[in-house]
């Protein structure tokens, strides 16, 4: 079963059931691209990040903090490097391995 979320007048969506692990943890809605005829999605915690702190930079993800997907609070978001995200999630793993 999907759950919904609304921001901004915005339905967004995540299948906590499903095989993707971006459709598993993320919520998302579709947006459909008119002049390039193809869709995209749009990420709910990204949108939050941008409203608070503007543009995400080039080559940067926005994380959650607490590694809770759903909790989208702008004060459990950081924008980081993709060299900062998989140093952090080696740490992690490596943690749960002990």
């Amino acid at each position: 079963m999907r759950e919904r979320v609304s921001y901004r007048g915005q339905i967004f969506t995540r299948d906590p059931e499903s095989k993707n692990k971006s459709k598993r943890l993320y919520f998302r809605r579709k947006v459909r691209i008119w002049y390039e005829k193809r869709y995209v999605y749009q990420f709910l915690h990204r949108i939050i990040w941008s409203d608070h702190n503007g543009p995400i930079p080039a080559g940067s993800i926005i994380r959650h903090i607490d590694g809770n997907s759903s909790n989208n609070e702008i004060s459990n978001l950081e924008c980081v490097n993709k060299e900062e995200h998989l140093r952090t999630c080696r740490t992690r793993a490596a943690k749960k391995g002990d």
